[in-house]
């Protein structure tokens, strides 16, 4: 069986290939491009994993709020920028996120899947 994830950005590119590099790799992704659709479907409870972007307009961290607002929900969160600095990374923790990839590297966010959901195992066969 698939794992299911749900991805957040605004930007349509980054979705395209978040969204090609996981199918892939054997995941079943749903893609959204605001918080507000991010929250009402991470709180679906319907995903094992939820990965938001930071900024999702010009005044950005908006990723910030949208992983406080689904603190609760039962699934591995992490928030995926391009912004570096131990800043982001601190507030990304302390809003919720069990994972703050600062890179927008999709080697390391899919190691990070691949280890939490499936235990670290290869699953391309």
């Amino acid at each position: 069986m698939k794992i299911k994830v749900l991805y957040g950005d605004d930007n349509a590119e980054n979705r395209i290939r978040f969204s090609q590099k996981l199918t892939s790799k054997n995941y079943l992704v749903d893609v959204v491009s605001s918080p507000q659709e991010f929250i009402s479907r991470a709180r679906s409870g319907n995903y094992r994993a939820v990965v938001s972007d930071l900024d999702y307009s010009p005044e950005g961290a908006e990723g910030h709020e949208v992983i406080k607002k689904i603190r609760a929900v039962p699934s591995l969160k992490i928030l995926f920028t391009g912004r570096s600095g131990f800043e982001n990374a601190v507030e990304g923790f302390e809003s919720g996120a069990d994972h703050v990839v600062l890179s927008k590297d999709l080697g390391e966010l899919v190691e990070i899947l691949d280890k939490e959901l499936k235990g670290g195992e290869e699953n391309d066969r």
